[in-house]
């Protein structure tokens, strides 16, 4: 298992920025061995409360609105007024170009150049609970009290077909060579549907707290009986096989899953606790002494995760060690108090990484 002792990183360098007309201007940094320059920052007037990332332009929501900017020149594209929510769960991303998003009552897809349309809807006045995934030509929306799962055709804008799910937590994997979408729920339920009919192809009896998907392979966390103890495993969607499970202690909650390479990456409460894929034997563990509830990236054989005091942690992706830091706040984050509503993490750009702080989007490439 990797540590890493925080007060003696975040004490190691102090460096004031140079005034560079940005929002970033006069705000110290604490910096250690971050293998990533600094290349462009941009600010925002209001505080950022979702961020969508593509390579060629950023979103940001504040306040009521939209606002596009160009990554390479960090002008505005445009700014519209658009009620997205805020609330963790549901997605705020850029697609095809496209830069979707939910309200309490609509679907919206903005493209490139401003242009707004609104996806039409199963029914009117049915709050949206959560818009679950996106993919280039679907995407999947909670809708009612009764928490019903609609699947849209974005290209035809219309729903494909819909589902119940329960109360708690769902993901969406949308299968493209087999045209299938596999629905995982809390409520102890994995099913796989045709995604053009909305036909159950089959079901298994699975909970499912967060997952995962790569091939033909779904993983899982759920908790256990126990406490601080969770359940990690690895189900085959071909033939609906088990290929290995592990209950991996102490952890006293997991936030994300995600897969980097050979490993499945669970965000938790202490950092991030790494599992090879293939067998689910535990690899390392990096503790930050700060909680992830975003998934991190890779960029050029690192890992990047952010923490709720701002700070971006580069992560050795072969054993957990952390290589390095960069502090994006100023306030020091030794004695800051995790903010579970700060829940933008690090995006991944085709050279670099993209990140913000409270009303800044900050961009890194290689050095």
């Amino acid at each position: 298992m990797k540590a890493i002792k925080t007060i003696s990183y975040l004490l190691v360098l102090l460096i004031i920025l140079p005034s560079c007309g940005s929002d970033l201007e006069n705000r110290i940094l604490v910096e250690s061995n971050f293998p990533l320059k600094q290349v462009q920052n941009f600010s925002v007037n209001e505080s950022i409360e979702k961020i969508a990332v593509s390579d060629t332009w950023i979103a940001t929501y504040s306040s009521g609105k939209v606002t596009a900017w160009d990554v390479e020149t960090q002008k505005t594209l445009w700014s519209i007024d658009l009620p997205v929510r805020t609330d963790k769960d549901s997605e705020f991303q850029i697609s095809n170009d496209i830069l979707i998003s939910a309200s309490t009552d609509q679907i919206f897809l903005v493209n490139k150049l401003g242009k707004k349309e609104e996806l039409n809807l199963l029914s009117e006045g049915e709050n949206i609970v959560r818009l679950v995934a996106i993919y280039p030509d679907y995407l999947y929306v909670i809708r009612g009290y009764d928490w019903r799962l609609e699947a849209y055709d974005i290209s035809q804008n219309a729903l494909l077909w819909t589902t119940y799910v329960g109360r708690g937590g769902c993901d969406v994997f949308y299968d493209v060579s087999k045209n299938i979408a596999y629905v995982t729920t809390q409520d102890n339920s994995i099913r796989a549907f045709d995604n053009a009919t909305g036909k159950v192809v089959w079901e298994q009896d699975r909970s499912s707290l967060h997952s995962a998907f790569e091939g033909d392979v779904l993983y899982t966390v759920e908790h256990t009986s126990e406490k601080n103890k969770f359940r990690f495993s690895a189900f085959d969607v071909e033939n609906q096989k088990e290929l290995w499970k592990k209950d991996i202690t102490p952890i006293t909650h997991v936030y994300k899953l995600t897969i980097i390479d050979k490993f499945l990456i669970a965000s938790e409460r202490g950092g991030l606790i790494a599992l090879n894929k293939s067998s689910g034997a535990e690899v390392w563990q990096t503790d930050t002494g700060e909680p992830f509830y975003t998934r991190p990236v890779e960029f050029d054989d690192v890992i990047y995760a952010k923490g709720p005091s701002f700070t971006v942690y580069a992560i050795s992706l072969s054993d957990g060690d952390v290589i390095g830091f960069v502090q994006l706040e100023s306030e020091n984050p030794i004695f800051a108090q995790p903010k579970y509503e700060v829940l933008t993490g690090v995006y991944n750009l085709k050279d670099g990484i993209a990140v913000n702080t409270r009303n800044a989007v900050v961009i890194y490439k290689a050095k």
